[in-house]
């Protein structure tokens, strides 16, 4: 490919890089969101101790780290807050929009696609439909997460500093939350994941580099981070 494709390696532009340095955070979770962690490891531990005893013969085929990693995230990218009985009574509501009305929309295949649905999905869907809007999210819940806490602590922090931050995350659902919060903190920002057009993405981080007001540009870690 050499003849064909001018390539960038991090040899040529090193000189110009200014000097990387490493600042961990430790964040807090919030006590429901401690509670949740706690709760998807101590089933985790149950079930090895069960097929220890040979109690349990089928395999769990849920993954646990991906789970701890959710519950470290933020506590909306599970269902907790839309219980059985909220999502009974939505499906039911919802039905009431025309797009749910027609004959292949029954209730029982409604309420298994909620059943599914995080909580940020369900709060986004109640926004959607009118019908349903009373249950949408009205407490600033996604406000409550350890790693946003610290969000909040370290944007002032580089906003006085003239920083510009690349926020990354590999739940793109988190993506979905953090445009929230950011709109909370009256941040400006922009997205760029796996849903943006090839085509668009350049102009993105042109405009990024040229728009200085823009403080945050949101990432997803596949479409985000280059292979090379």
């Amino acid at each position: 490919m050499t003849p064909f494709v001018l390539r960038r390696k991090k040899i040529h532009v090193l000189k110009d890089l200014p000097k990387k340095s490493h600042r961990v955070e430790y964040c807090e979770m919030h006590p429901a969101q401690k509670e949740l962690y706690d709760d998807i490891l101590q089933k985790q531990q149950d079930q090895i101790a069960a097929r220890a005893r040979g109690e349990i013969n089928t395999k769990d085929t849920n993954n646990v780290l991906m789970q701890l990693r959710k519950a470290a995230s933020h506590p909306l990218l599970f269902r907790r807050i839309y219980d059985d009985k909220k999502i009974g009574v939505m499906a039911k509501e919802i039905m009431k929009e025309d797009k749910f009305s027609t004959p292949e929309h029954s209730k029982d295949a409604i309420l298994e696609d909620m059943s599914y649905m995080w909580d940020f999905t369900l709060h986004k869907l109640c926004l959607e439909y009118p019908a349903i809007q009373r249950f949408a999210l009205s407490q600033d819940e996604w406000m409550q997460a350890g790693k946003i806490d610290m969000l909040k602590q370290l944007l002032p922090e580089m906003k006085a500093r003239g920083d510009r931050i690349l926020l990354f995350s590999f739940f793109t659902m988190m993506l979905d939350i953090l445009e929230v919060v950011l709109d909370s903190l009256g941040v400006t920002y922009m997205r760029l994941d796996g849903q943006t057009k090839v085509d668009e993405r350049q102009d993105m981080i042109d405009q990024f580099h040229r728009e200085e007001d823009i403080m945050v540009f949101l990432l997803s870690t596949k479409a985000g981070i280059p292979i090379s």
